[in-house]
């Protein structure tokens, strides 16, 4: 009989526990990812700028309302300037298919640098152009660039860096694929010459 009450009492343990509260969303809001391009995609993306990033966002979440794009400069570490920011609304109706982000840079004509800043929903598309004044720099001697290579979540509120671009007069360039922490964005700025891209959602 005994037995038979201490079996019982754990099952309702059990019982409760399972019942106690309601179970956690651990799905993440959004999911971006490099972009898979056709050759004619990439070939275009090519004529279209010297660097460029391409991504692609699946977002999960209805509660999802804007999203925005940024291109930031650091020299040595030290954030100098926003070069580019491009704030898009987005409906419950866009985000029902996977929107494209890109980044494109064209090499610098007569001291000024161009990036554009695109994003492609199924309801069409929004550009913004940024050209710089680059004549008080000094011309590096290399160029290192690169984006994350896996899928990588992101929840509302949250700023998630994409890609970086170096140009640098050192022997050597590390790139960082994923950059999530304070400690790697010093790491991966740590050139002369530094453009960092990110996406945030709100």
């Amino acid at each position: 009989m005994r037995v038979l009450q201490i079996v019982v009492g754990i099952f309702l343990i059990v019982v409760l526990a399972a019942c106690s509260g309601e179970p956690e969303d651990t799905d993440p809001t959004a999911a971006i990812k490099q972009a898979e391009l056709s050759e004619f995609e990439s070939s275009m993306m090519k004529l279209a700028g010297q660097n460029t990033f391409s991504f692609d966002i699946d977002i999960n979440s209805e509660n999802v309302s804007e999203l925005h794009a940024a291109i930031k400069y650091y020299e040595n570490s030290e954030m100098k300037n926003v070069v580019s920011k491009s704030d898009v609304s987005l409906s419950k109706q866009n985000i029902k298919k996977p929107i494209r982000i890109t980044f494109i840079r064209r090499s610098p004509v007569k001291n000024k640098e161009e990036w554009i800043t695109a994003v492609m929903t199924a309801d069409g598309s929004s550009t913004t152009k940024q050209t710089l004044d680059v004549s008080d720099r000094e011309e590096m001697s290399s160029t290192a660039w690169g984006g994350i290579t896996e899928p990588v979540s992101l929840d509302i509120g949250e700023q998630q860096i994409v890609g970086t671009l170096v140009q640098t007069n050192q022997n050597s360039t590390t790139i960082l694929n994923t950059i999530e922490t304070n400690e790697q964005l010093m790491h991966a700025t740590a050139y002369e010459q530094v453009y960092v891209m990110s996406i945030t959602l709100k």
